[in-house]
């Protein structure tokens, strides 16, 4: 396991964040700016996200045990990030990768998911029109407020409304190696109920399978019928069996909006955890979500699309 590196200068990164503060801002709010720029143009932040991310996904036994983690994808994908004005730091990211940009330049293989899934030809009318997303973090301090997480969702879905030839979001969802085999199995069979596409998932097959089985003692109908399909009552009932099962934030928040799972996968490279495919087509975002991101940032220009 390698050291993580020292902290990049808070000198060089302000004065990045000045270069792209006309051309890459999303949007402003509270005391939070949200950027969405190419990792080409900011060669200090990505080391600092690089670091980030590493000591993120550490904390919950994760990520590449190398000093930071960057690979080869990061070059030609953007990066969001939210800036923190008051306390001049970078509090949590993602990477979003422009699907026809990616198909034009690499074909399939330039996708991150790929290394994870392999991915048949009948997907590429659907990639050309999707933005793919990944390696999403929250530094630990910011963890705590429920507004980071919102904050970098609203990015994402802002980046997407503001394109009109992108309609899906497409990325990984890990569900942590920590926990317990039974636990994962059973979120597992919880989403292939209720949040599965079974018709893309033609299409989709994991690199190295998640294998599983089910314990006898537990009656797999009573447990279906018995979470509907409600996260919460999965985490109350999976609770019982492992005190410390939550349903990641980010799965419960893709599900809100409508998400579904197309795969698993087991992640050799992050240090064996489970990762789910999620897909999000923009049209089944619930409209209350759109129209209230609108207002938020105010910019009615995102609901132009919608305008049947």
């Amino acid at each position: 396991v390698e050291d993580v590196i020292d902290p990049v200068s808070s000198l060089d990164i302000e004065k990045e964040v000045e270069q792209i503060q006309d051309e890459y801002l999303l949007f402003r709010l509270q005391e939070y700016s949200i950027f969405c720029v190419p990792t080409r143009k900011i060669p200090n932040i990505i080391r600092e996200i690089g670091r980030l991310r590493e000591i993120t996904y550490r904390e919950v036994g994760e990520g590449t045990n190398k000093s930071m983690d960057i690979d080869e994808f990061d070059p030609y994908f953007e990066q969001i990030f939210i800036w923190d004005n008051e306390a001049k730091k970078i509090a949590g990211g993602y990477r979003v990768g422009k699907g026809r940009n990616i198909l034009k330049e690499y074909g399939i293989k330039g996708f991150y998911i790929q290394t994870l899934f392999r991915i048949g030809q009948q997907m590429i009318p659907i990639l050309n029109e999707t933005i793919e997303l990944g390696r999403s973090f929250i530094v630990k301090e910011y963890q705590k407020k429920i507004f980071s997480l919102f904050l970098l969702w609203k990015g994402i879905l802002y980046v997407l409304l503001k394109h009109p030839e992108y309609r899906y979001l497409i990325g990984p969802v890990s569900i942590s190696s920590t926990f317990s085999d039974l636990s994962k199995a059973l979120t597992v069979e919880f989403i292939k109920a209720n949040y599965f596409n079974y018709e893309l998932a033609e299409y989709i097959k994991p690199r190295k399978e998640f294998r599983y089985k089910i314990d006898k003692t537990i009656n797999m109908e009573a447990f279906l019928r018995d979470t509907e399909n409600d996260t919460g009552k999965l985490d109350r009932f999976i609770q019982d069996i492992d005190p410390s099962f939550r349903t990641p934030v980010l799965l419960k928040k893709y599900f809100n909006l409508n998400a579904e799972i197309l795969g698993f996968n087991v992640d050799p490279k992050f240090n064996n955890c489970l990762d789910g495919l999620m897909i999000l087509d923009l049209l089944d975002v619930p409209m209350n979500t759109i129209e209230g991101l609108s207002k938020e940032i105010n910019d009615s220009s995102i609901l132009e699309r919608f305008k049947k």
